[in-house]
């Protein structure tokens, strides 16, 4: 089915399908552990993300780690695991909204939500986040045809149950080959105005950062200040992720680099 095999071929594109014995799992990189469910199968792996199917059902789960300071953090990070599945926003509706939930006698962030594909398939998309220690959590993401909700929404409670804490591991020689000052543009001009938009990640090898955005609108005859905004922190590669520390909060953000290309969130960087 679309949802299956959008996750399969476009969002771990890394891995080849394969029969997986149901024992433990360890994250790459964050050391956390889990147990998948009875009857599961690995469909495929990228890092910190893997996806379970299960044969004959309309769906999937997938499974993340991440370090985080809160849990809505770790809720956000759920939905850019997904990039590789398109999904209409206009036609969602929120079913739960994100927040901290006993799930099996357990302190678990949980939000739900009712989707559509592009492709026109309805499912409901839920996403569970439980902490494990050493500031990180274990998330899972489930997408599943209405009618199988329940049971997807069963096997993803027991599998948060078995998670057990892991100590993160910093990849310096990933981190060596991305630091350095990594910038995208998008513009869009016409005879009514247009707009130019900035981004830039500066990675410096001392482990901080600074990260900028300016958007510059222009109208005929009006004068339009730039909106800017500007973040510092503390930044670290770990399980093929960019951890980074600010003020606001500690996040991980899905990573993929190509030469003198990079991705940070899905948005495609360029090495000054």
């Amino acid at each position: 089915h679309v949802i299956a095999r959008a996750l399969a071929l476009a969002l771990l594109t890394h891995a080849p399908v394969a029969l997986i014995a149901q024992s433990a799992r360890t994250i790459p990189g964050f050391g956390m552990g889990y147990v998948p469910p009875a009857g599961w199968t690995l469909a495929g792996a990228d890092g910190r993300v893997e996806a379970w199917g299960r044969t004959g059902a309309s769906g999937a789960l997938i499974v993340y780690g991440g370090a985080y300071s809160r849990g809505d953090l770790a809720i956000a990070d759920g939905f850019t695991v997904l990039q590789g599945v398109r999904l209409d926003e206009k036609a969602s509706t929120l079913l739960e909204p994100p927040a901290a939930r006993r799930v099996g006698g357990l302190d678990v962030w949980t939000t739900a939500a009712r989707v559509r594909a592009e492709s026109g398939e309805t499912v409901i998309l839920r996403i569970l986040a439980r902490p494990s220690g050493s500031g990180t959590m274990l998330g899972v993401v489930s997408l599943a045809a209405p009618a199988e909700d329940a049971a997807f929404r069963a096997a993803a409670e027991r599998l948060v149950t078995t998670v057990r804490p892991g100590t993160p591991v910093t990849d310096k020689a990933a981190a060596g080959a991305l630091a350095g000052a990594w910038r995208r543009q998008e513009s869009n001009m016409s005879s009514t105005g247009g707009y130019v938009s900035e981004e830039g990640w500066d990675l410096a090898a001392d482990g901080t950062f600074v990260h900028w955005t300016t958007s510059t609108v222009s109208l005929p005859g009006a004068a339009v200040e730039p909106t800017r905004t500007r973040n510092t922190g503390r930044w670290e590669v770990i399980g093929g992720a960019l951890v980074v520390t600010a003020a606001d909060g500690r996040i991980t953000l899905p990573l993929r680099r190509q030469g003198r290309e990079v991705y940070i969130a899905g948005s495609r960087f360029l090495k000054r």
